[in-house]
């Protein structure tokens, strides 16, 4: 009984830090946005792992006027299309900061 409470333990430990193990990286051809979007391109120190880099997507996928996320989690990197001014995009990743380690500490590289 001892081993099988062992060994559903450790498969949970496993299962709780599989999404940082695993490191994708999702790159697309730089093509220029459409009328009336911004190409914004962001430094994410937090973003260290394909699970991170996911709850990324997963966060600015809800924020309007945002599409077409592509997340780099090697070099901690991401960038998508907005519809917003530079400085709404500020004051949203501010916001977002406040409550993802992942976005914590932007830096914007465009």
């Amino acid at each position: 009984m001892k081993s099988v409470l062992t060994a559903i333990c450790v498969a949970f430990i496993a299962l709780a830090f599989s999404g940082c193990m695993t490191s994708t990286s999702t790159t697309a051809v730089e093509t220029p946005p459409p009328a009336g979007t911004t190409l914004v391109k962001l430094k994410l120190p937090g973003m260290v792992c394909g699970g991170c880099a996911e709850e990324v997507k997963d966060t600015l996928v809800k924020v309007d006027g945002v599409s077409n996320i592509v997340t780099d989690p090697v070099k901690h990197e991401c960038s998508f299309w907005s519809t917003k001014s530079a400085d709404d995009i500020k004051a949203k990743l501010d916001e977002l900061a406040k409550s993802s380690d992942k976005i914590a500490g932007w830096e914007r590289l465009n």
